[in-house]
């Protein structure tokens, strides 16, 4: 679009504030909050009478545009047929750090799927430590080091185990 320029003030990471066409917007994989219905009605009628209060976050990755935190914006511009949306575009951003920031500014604000959350966190289990997590996400260094247990315990086993137990205690039932 015809409108861009620098953004400071969060760090030294490469962002610009730009419209944005929808039709470029793309949707991460990971999503790890739930969705509420009426919260995103109510977001429909706040665009409607206010309009954008305030830019999503994007990060540029080959001319498109993942999501950083902004989702049920983009589906409300998307759902009243509005073509452009202001962002904040980040351009030096690894899936790593896309997911960070994901984490950071939505933490506060959603209830969330731990599981997915788990999954996804995965990928920056290895360049990030406990303590660095710690610092940027709402958890505690604890916390951090449950979840990297969460991606490590074999589930397949577990539900391979737990169907042996139900099945051994069918068959017991049926003893008595």
């Amino acid at each position: 679009m015809d409108k861009e320029r620098d953004c400071m003030g969060l760090g030294k990471l490469k962002k610009k504030l730009k419209d944005i066409n929808i039709s470029d917007i793309s949707f991460a994989e990971y999503d790890h909050k739930d969705t509420d219905r009426n919260l995103f009605a109510k977001l429909k009628n706040s665009l409607t009478r206010f309009g954008q209060l305030k830019p999503i976050l994007l990060n540029e990755v080959d001319g498109k545009y993942n999501i950083i935190d902004g989702k049920r914006m983009v589906l409300a511009f998307k759902s009243l047929e509005i073509p452009v949306i202001s962002a904040i575009v980040f351009t030096d951003l690894d899936e790593s750090d896309e997911i960070l920031l994901r984490i950071i500014f939505t933490q506060f604000n959603f209830d969330y799927d731990i599981i997915k959350l788990v999954d996804y966190m995965h990928g920056m289990m290895d360049k990030y430590s406990n303590a660095d997590l710690a610092e940027l996400l709402p958890y505690t260094e604890d916390k951090v080091e449950n979840f990297r247990t969460l991606f490590d315990f074999d589930w397949g086993q577990y539900i391979q185990e737990k169907k042996v137990a139900e099945e051994d205690l069918i068959k017991t039932k049926k003893l008595f």
